[in-house]
C-alpha cells in the first residue's frame, strides 16, 4: 500500500474488485467518504459491475471516466505495447491510465495493477489501504475496521486476502496508536 497520510492525493480510479469488497462488506459508503472523487472508467462500469452493486452505486456521486488527455493516452500506449505488462486486462490498463492522467489513487487489489503502478511511478491503494483511511478520518471505528478486516479474510466475501496481511495491517494500525 502506498504511504497515504503524507499523500496530497485524495481522489482515486476504482476498479470492479474494490466495489465489489465494499459491497460483500455492505460499506460502500467508506470509499465515498474516505475520497472527495471517486472515478470508475467506462469500461469497467460497462462490462464488470454485478447489477447488485450498480444498483447501491446510484446512491453515490462519482464519474465514469476514459482517456482524456495525452498523460492518459500515453501511459495506455506503454501498458499496451510493453511485454513486461502483457498480463493486465485491458480495463486494467485503462484503470491505472486514467489514474495517472488526473493524478489520483489507482485503487485495486490485483497485484499486477500494483506492480504496474509502482514501475509508472502511480499512487495505488487496496482494500486495506481503504478501510485504513476511513479509520484515519475517524469514519469508523478501531473495532468496526477489525470487523470488516475480519470478514474480509473470511469465506463470507470473496476477497482473497491472507490473514498475514490483515493481521500485519492491524498491527501496524494499533502501533500508530500507541
Amino acid at each position: 500500500m502506498t504511504n497515504t497520510k503524507n499523500s496530497n492525493i485524495n481522489s482515486a480510479v476504482v476498479d470492479n474488485n474494490i466495489l465489489v469488497d465494499l459491497f460483500e462488506l455492505k460499506r460502500l459508503d467508506i470509499l465515498f467518504k474516505v475520497f472527495d472523487k471517486v472515478t470508475i472508467p467506462r469500461v469497467i462500469y460497462d462490462m464488470e459491475i454485478l447489477r447488485e452493486v450498480m444498483e447501491e452505486l446510484y446512491e453515490f456521486e462519482y464519474k465514469v471516466s476514459d482517456l482524456e488527455n495525452d498523460i492518459g493516452y500515453t501511459t495506455y500506449y506503454e501498458l499496451t505495447n510493453s511485454k513486461k505488462f502483457n498480463k493486465l486486462s485491458n480495463p486494467d490498463k485503462m484503470a491505472i491510465s486514467i489514474a495517472k492522467q488526473y493524478t489520483y489513487y489507482c485503487n485495486s487489489n490485483d497485484g499486477l495493477v500494483r506492480k504496474a503502478c509502482n514501475e509508472l511511478e502511480i499512487e495505488y491503494i487496496g482494500i486495506l489501504g481503504v478501510l485504513g483511511k476511513a479509520y484515519e478520518i475517524n469514519y469508523i471505528t478501531l473495532d468496526e475496521l477489525k470487523k470488516l478486516c475480519n470478514l474480509l479474510g473470511s469465506n463470507k466475501t470473496t476477497c482473497y486476502i491472507r490473514r498475514s496481511l490483515i493481521d500485519d495491517f492491524l498491527k501496524n494500525i494499533a502501533i500508530d496508536n500507541i
